[in-house]
C-alpha cells in the first residue's frame, strides 16, 4: 500500500486541535476588543499573541509547541545517562527506559534486485508482522542501515523471542551498531556522544516518491555518515481492527462536515480517503497493521561538517519526494527511538 503524509499528528479538518483552540481564543479577543467601549490594549495584544503561537515554523511544528519544547529543555538535565550490557544471549540497552532484543545480520550474495531476493525478503518480514499481529500486545521490530567497517550492512533487531526468518545470521558483535557511551549531551539540534556529534531526523511525507521508485533509496545514497533506520509498530489484532475502522470512520465525518460547509474535496483529501479505505480493508482480512517510524542519522566530528551533511542529506530527501522533521528540541528523544530496541 502506497504511504502518504504520516498521522502521527492529530488533525481535525487539516487543523491541529491546538492551533484551532489558540485561533478561536485569537478571534474572540480581537473581537472584545473590537465591540468594547474602551478598547483595552491587553486584548489585542493577547489576540496578536495567540495567533502568532499558531503559526507553523516548520515540518508541522508551530511556535506553542516549539516555546513547549524549549521550556522542557530547560527544565530537565541536558546530561543522560545510557548502558548496553549483555546477559546470555539477549542484549539490554537503558536509555529512556530499558529494552531488551537480538541482532541479525542479512546475508546476501551479488543484488538482491537482480534475483528477486528483495521482494522474498520483503514478504518474509511481513509474515512477521503478520504472526506478531496475533498477539494479544503490541510488538516491535527494527531494520538498521548502516557503515559497518567501510561497507553498508543491513541489520535486523527482534525481541529475544522471536525467531528471525530464514537468510538472518546472528549478529553478535552489537557494539558495531549500538556505539553507547556512558553519558550523551543534548543540544536543542544535535546530541554529543563518543566524541561525536549526531543529529537525527524523521521521515513524515512519502506522498511524492514515486510508485516505481523504492522508498528510501535516496537516503541511502546520501553520504557514508548517514545511518538508516526502520522501525515497525505491530498492532495486535482487535486493536488493530478498532483504529483502522475509527479513523475510517473519523476521516468521512471530516469530510462530509467540509463538504457540508461547502468546502471542495481535494485531491490530496480523495486520495488519503482511499488509502484508510484501503487499510480498513486489508485489516478486516486479517492482515497486520503496523505503524512505521523512519530515522535517518547523521554524524561527524565539528559541527561545520555536521551542517555540511545536513546540507547534503536535505537535498537528497527533497529531490527524491521524501520530507524530513530536524526534531528541534527533541534530539534525545529521537535518538533513543532509532536506536535497536527503541528504548524510548
Amino acid at each position: 500500500m502506497r504511504l502518504g503524509e504520516s498521522d502521527a499528528r492529530f488533525r481535525w479538518m487539516g487543523v491541529r486541535p491546538h492551533q484551532a483552540a489558540l485561533l478561536l481564543v485569537a478571534a474572540s479577543a480581537l473581537a472584545s476588543w473590537l465591540v468594547a467601549d474602551r478598547r483595552a490594549w491587553w486584548s489585542l495584544a493577547a489576540a496578536l499573541a495567540c495567533a502568532a503561537f499558531a503559526v507553523r515554523v516548520s515540518a508541522g511544528d508551530t511556535v506553542a509547541e516549539l516555546v513547549h519544547l524549549g521550556v522542557r529543555r530547560g527544565l530537565r538535565s541536558r546530561w543522560h545517562q545510557i548502558d548496553v550490557f549483555d546477559v546470555e544471549t539477549h542484549t539490554f540497552i537503558s536509555a529512556k527506559s530499558r529494552a531488551s532484543f537480538r541482532c541479525y545480520e542479512l546475508e546476501h550474495r551479488g543484488r538482491l534486485d537482480l534475483t528477486g531476493g528483495d521482494r522474498a525478503l520483503g514478504e518474509s518480514l511481513r509474515d512477521v508482522a503478520d504472526a506478531l499481529a496475533q498477539r494479544s500486545t503490541t510488538s516491535r521490530f527494527s531494520l538498521h542501515v548502516t557503515d559497518l567497517g567501510g561497507e553498508a550492512t543491513t541489520v535486523l533487531v527482534l525481541a529475544p523471542e522471536v525467531s528471525a526468518p530464514s537468510k538472518w545470521r546472528p549478529l553478535d558483535d552489537h557494539e558495531r551498531l549500538v556505539s553507547a557511551a556512558p553519558a550523551v549531551l543534548e543540544r536543542w539540534t544535535y546530541v554529543r556522544h563518543d566524541d561525536q556529534l549526531v543529529r537525527c531526523y524523521r521521515v513524515f511525507d512519502f506522498s511524492a516518491v514515486r510508485e516505481t521508485r523504492p522508498l528510501l533509496a535516496s537516503l541511502q545514497r546520501a553520504g557514508s555518515a548517514s545511518s538508516l533506520s526502520l522501525h515497525v509498530e505491530v498492532l495486535s489484532a482487535s486493536r488493530a481492527r478498532r483504529l483502522s475502522a475509527r479513523a475510517a470512520h473519523q476521516l468521512d465525518s471530516d469530510v462530509a462536515a467540509a463538504s457540508a460547509a461547502g468546502f471542495r474535496r481535494s485531491a490530496r483529501t480523495s486520495a488519503r480517503q482511499r488509502r484508510v479505505a484501503e487499510r480498513e480493508s486489508l485489516v478486516a482480512e486479517g492482515r497486520a497493521l503496523v505503524r512505521l517510524g523512519v530515522y535517518v542519522t547523521i554524524g561527524a566530528d565539528s559541527l561545520s561538517a555536521l551542517r555540511d551533511a545536513h546540507t547534503q542529506l536535505w537535498r537528497h530527501a527533497h529531490d527524491h519526494g521524501l520530507r524530513l522533521e530536524r526534531g528541534w528540541g527533541r534530539q534525545y528523544a529521537w535518538w533513543c527511538a532509532q536506536l535497536p530496541g527503541s528504548p524510548a
